[in-house]
Order: structure tokens, then C-alpha cells, then sequence
């Protein structure tokens, strides 16, 4: 096998301590995609379980087209001897009372009451529609997310979990999880939910400090409204308590967060989970000078030992963590092991990123689901007033069992767990070598973070690496104002204009300022069509390539409406 060079040392620096010791698999993608496969990995474990379905052409569904896919497969694990997959349920409730500048979730704020409950129909009636392709198969978990799914009122909520109830089975002692608001918790919800097996219950602290808070539009959440919350849910043994915290937030720092952190344990939830802030375009252009980078260099310099001292804290508090977090990782999740207050053990917990095959059924405007062995998808963001069955408001990608095969060991070696070869025949009936029989591979062992990296990317071809990682920006302008937009490889959990195959179309500001108020949705559209035909005109996936194309087409369509918005020279 012909040894690359060595790449260049700013992606060295950048990746280097995220790969940890295991095999890497050699041959198994064109040079390109394992490029874009590398480039979706770096520190992000929960892209990597993405990676391989993200590079591919998409394609869309209406609601009869993905439930034939569900019929489908469904009917296909009876007949199997294999282990099933986890089943999941995820619903997203769209509306919250006043989007957080740092929200990497589609939502919006709830103006009109009307809103919720014509969304609340459309849902009954897509719940209605797809339950016969789930007849005799419960789901292992049920999990509300959102936005703020506490902005229902109890009748409301009664309502939804009827509907749930009705049309689907659960697994009696699998997670169902409800994200709410500690402003927006009342013991009437919290009954409603206990009355309908609910047994764990997520609340959003993200700061104990309120000049914090108010630089992310959430100054009206109080440390009183957060305790008065926890005690509301401590009336209800039955439901679990998991708080969150936000590490990244403007006008946070290493002090005033291991403040939040030990206050938060105070609280004595039974789980506590930090997130590292996944910055929007918008939040970037705010604080960070549109640069992704920039965000990371402030988190390296801000919280310097934090993930030590809060690892410490944990532990003196009675928390146990399974490993000392780094401030890439995902998220740092701490449990109470304390007399009284050990986390409830489910039969199945919900995780989208699970390295081993599962099936998510997702219901809501930017909800991701995926069939197991069969296809990967995002519901688009829609308005969602009424049930269209013809509608195509599903884009993914398919999978097959190649595909989950490379996620288990992709995410095994990113994580930095050997592949087990007794779980791998379990799951797909063969083992990793007969799978891969004629993939060449390496086990690099005994070295550091940086030697492995380079064992890893030897098997790469890097040319045109830097420019596939770094993106690239075009800018659309009317009279003096401008607006800046990048094509990148998608990255999960960014808030994107557009997305198609495993390309993002990143805005670093509001489309307002330059595009028209009339026509507005218009020309909107026109941006994004012209995004998805670039990506057409790459099938390499470069974003240099299809920003070049997007800028043509662009300049064409708005041409044609006699707009006075410009597409400006590349910056």
C-alpha cells in the first residue's frame, strides 16, 4: 500500500488528541469520501455516526414513500434471527417563548397560541397515518424534544400522550424522556406526564448567572424559578431529574461556569449533562467574527482545567463520570451514584448516536430519523398548519447493512474502543474480518494522539484537504449592506439554511438585511434551490466547487427577478 505524506501541521494540531488508539480501516471509500469522512470526525463522535450516509446523493419522501420504507423493514426484522434494533420515537415540538441567542435547534417563538394547536393537529393526524406501519413492534423509548415542549398546556399534553398511547406500544420500562422549561414547569404537566408513564424529565439551566443569561436572551429565568422547578419534579418520585448546562456562552469563563456547575449539583438531580455550546451562524457572527475557529481558540482560553475541576467536583458531590472530559467532546454526563439518588436503570435509553443499528422514528420540522440498514433522513422545515400525505417534506439518503457495519466500527474507533468481534457477528451475522476481507487495516498501539493521527491519515489521499475542511463563503449585497454565506461539509447540530447530500449552506447574519420584505420566501428560495443545484454540478463534494456554482446560479435567478441585491466577488 503506497504511504501518503504527512499532513500539513495546522490539521495535525486540530485533530491530533481526537483520535484514540484502534483499528482504521484502509480502502473502504474512495480517497474523497474517506477525506470527507475525516473531516466530519474531527472531535465530533456524534458526526462520525453520520458520516457515511452524509456523503451521499440525497433523495426525498412524502409521508406514503417513508412509511412503505417502514412496512418494510419492519416486516423484514420479524422474519430475522438477528437481534432487532432499538426502536425510538422522537417528537419535536417546534415553539418556545423566546429563541436563545445560542439555540443550534429549529424553533421559533410562540406569537400566536393558534400556531401550537394547528401544529398539535397536523401531528395527530401524522401519527394517525403512519401507526400501521409500526402494528406489533413497541418502541424501546418515547422522547419529547424541542424548542419547549412545556409551553403545552396540560390538556394539551394530555391530549399528544392519548394519541401516543393510542396508535403506538412502548416498552413499559424504556426511557421517556420530556425536555421542559424550569419557567414553564407546573405540577399539572408534571402529573399529566407521570399519568402517562413518563419517567424522566430534562430541564435547561445552561447558567446560574442571570448577566449571562440576559446576553442569550434567557435573562428572564431566574435561580429561584430553577429551584422552584426542581422541587416540583422532586413531588413526583416516579420521574428522574436530568439538568443541563451550556459550556461556550458569551460572557461565561472558567469561574462563573464551575459556579453554575457546583450550584447546579447542589440541586442533587439524578443526572447532570454539560454541552459544549454547537455555534450557529448567526451566534458566530455575533461573537466570533464568523469564524468557527475563533469560538474554539475562546473555549481553549476561557476554561482552561475546567473539564479536570468539574471531573473533580462531580466526584466530591457523589457524581461519577465514566471518563475526564475534553472540552471537544460531545457532552460531559455525570450521574448521582449517592444513597437515594443513583440514576433509574432503563431497559433502553434514547441515543441518535448510538454506534450500533438503530431505528429513530422522528415527527417534526427538522426532526432526523433513520431505518436501520435503509435509509437516514431529516424532515425539512415546513410550516406544519395541515397533514399532507403527498407532501415531500423527508430528505436522506439510503443505508445498507455495509453502512451500519462502518458506523459501528467507525464510532468504536473514535471513541476509542476496540471493535468487539463477538458483538459485531451478534449484530450483522459475520465477523469484521470475513466483512471486510479484502479492506487492508492497522492496529497502532504504544503511541501518542499525534502518531496514531498520522498512522490513520497515511492511508489518505490529502490533496485538496485543507480546502474541503476550511469551506468557502460567497456574499450576496444590496445598496451598502452585505451578507456573507459559506458552503461547508455539513457538521450536526448547525442551524443551515439548506442542506443537500453532505454539503450545509451556513448564513452569517439575517437574510432580511439584504433580501426584499416583499417576495421575501421568493428569493429564499431562489438561494436555496441554487445551493442544491451546485451541489448537483460536485459530485466530489468540494465547497470551493459548489460555492463557484452557487454563485452563477445565483446571480442568474435574481437577475431574472430584477432584484436590487447583488452576488458580490468572492471574499
Amino acid at each position: 500500500m503506497k504511504t501518503r505524506s504527512a499532513p500539513p501541521a495546522e490539521l495535525r494540531n486540530r485533530v491530533a488528541d481526537r483520535f484514540a488508539p484502534g483499528y482504521y480501516l484502509t480502502d473502504l471509500l474512495e480517497p474523497r469520501q474517506v477525506a470527507l469522512a475525516v473531516a466530519q470526525a474531527l472531535g465530533r463522535p456524534e458526526d462520525a455516526s453520520r458520516l457515511w450516509e452524509e456523503s451521499r446523493r440525497e433523495r426525498r419522501l412524502d409521508c406514503r414513500g417513508l412509511r412503505a420504507l417502514w412496512k418494510e423493514r419492519n416486516s423484514a426484522e420479524r422474519s430475522s434471527a438477528r437481534p432487532r434494533p432499538d426502536l425510538h420515537l422522537f417528537l419535536h415540538i417546534p415553539f418556545c417563548r423566546q429563541k436563545c441567542a445560542y439555540c443550534c435547534y429549529h424553533s421559533e417563538p410562540l406569537r400566536n397560541p393558534r400556531a401550537l394547536a394547528e401544529y398539535l393537529s397536523c401531528v395527530e393526524a401524522r401519527l394517525g397515518f403512519f401507526s400501521g406501519a409500526f402494528s406489533g413492534r413497541p418502541f424501546q423509548t418515547l422522547y419529547i424534544g424541542g424548542g419547549t415542549p412545556s409551553l403545552l398546556s396540560p390538556r394539551q399534553l394530555r391530549r399528544l400522550l392519548r394519541t401516543l398511547q393510542d396508535r403506538f406500544a412502548f416498552d413499559p420500562a424504556g426511557e421517556r424522556t420530556c425536555e421542559m422549561h424550569p419557567v414553564s414547569v407546573s405540577a399539572a404537566k408534571l402529573a399529566v406526564l407521570a399519568e402517562h408513564g413518563f419517567n424522566r424529565v430534562s430541564m435547561g439551566v445552561q447558567s446560574w448567572h442571570t448577566a449571562v443569561l440576559e446576553r442569550s436572551r434567557r435573562g428572564y429565568q431566574s435561580r429561584a424559578a430553577v429551584a422552584e422547578a426542581v422541587a416540583a419534579v422532586r413531588r413526583f418520585p416516579e420521574l428522574s431529574l436530568n439538568l443541563d448546562l451550556l459550556l461556550g456562552l458569551p460572557g461565561d469563563d472558567a469561574g462563573s461556569f464551575l459556579r453554575s456547575f457546583r450550584g447546579v449539583l447542589d440541586l442533587r438531580p439524578h443526572q447532570v449533562i454539560v454541552y459544549p455550546v454547537r455555534p450557529t451562524g448567526s451566534f458566530l457572527a455575533e461573537n466570533h467574527a464568523g469564524r468557527e475557529e475563533r469560538f474554539t481558540a475562546h473555549l481553549r482560553r476561557a476554561y482552561p482545567g475546567v473539564p479536570e475541576a468539574a471531573h473533580a467536583a462531580a466526584r466530591a458531590a457523589g457524581y461519577r463520570c465514566e471518563w475526564v472530559p475534553r472540552l471537544g467532546d460531545l457532552a460531559w454526563r455525570f450521574y448521582a451514584a449517592g444513597p437515594g439518588l443513583s440514576q433509574p436503570r432503563f431497559t433502553a435509553e434514547y441515543d441518535d448516536f448510538d454506534e450500533e443499528p438503530i431505528s429513530i422514528f422522528a415527527v417534526g420540522p427538522s426532526a432526523r430519523g433513520r431505518i436501520a440498514g435503509r435509509w437516514s433522513y431529516q424532515e425539512t422545515i415546513h410550516p406544519c398548519r395541515r397533514f399532507d400525505p403527498e407532501e415531500e417534506v423527508f430528505r436522506g439518503a439510503d443505508l445498507s447493512e455495509t453502512d451500519e457495519m462502518l458506523k459501528y466500527l467507525v464510532m468504536r474507533g473514535v471513541r476509542g474502543q476496540p471493535p468487539s468481534d463477538s458483538r459485531f457477528r451478534e449484530l450483522f451475522g459475520c465477523g469484521v474480518r470475513k466483512a471486510f476481507a479484502k479492506a487492508g487495516s492497522a492496529r497502532v498501539t504504544g503511541a501518542g494522539p499525534r502518531e496514531r493521527l498520522l498512522s490513520a491519515l497515511r492511508f489518505i489521499d490529502l490533496a485538496g484537504m485543507a480546502e474541503i475542511l476550511q469551506g468557502s463563503e460567497l456574499r450576496l449585497g444590496a445598496g451598502k449592506r452585505t451578507l456573507r454565506l459559506r458552503v461547508e461539509i455539513r457538521r450536526t447540530g448547525t442551524d443551515y439554511l439548506e442542506t443537500a447530500g453532505g454539503m450545509g449552506l451556513l448564513v452569517l447574519g439575517e437574510l432580511s438585511a439584504v433580501l426584499p420584505s416583499e417576495g421575501y420566501w421568493d428569493c429564499v428560495g431562489s438561494v436555496k434551490a441554487a445551493f442544491r443545484g451546485a451541489v448537483q454540478d460536485d459530485a466530489a463534494g468540494n465547497p470551493a466547487h459548489v460555492a463557484a456554482s452557487c454563485r452563477g446560479r445565483l446571480a442568474e435567478a435574481l437577475g431574472r427577478r430584477r432584484l436590487d441585491v447583488k452576488v458580490l466577488r468572492a471574499p
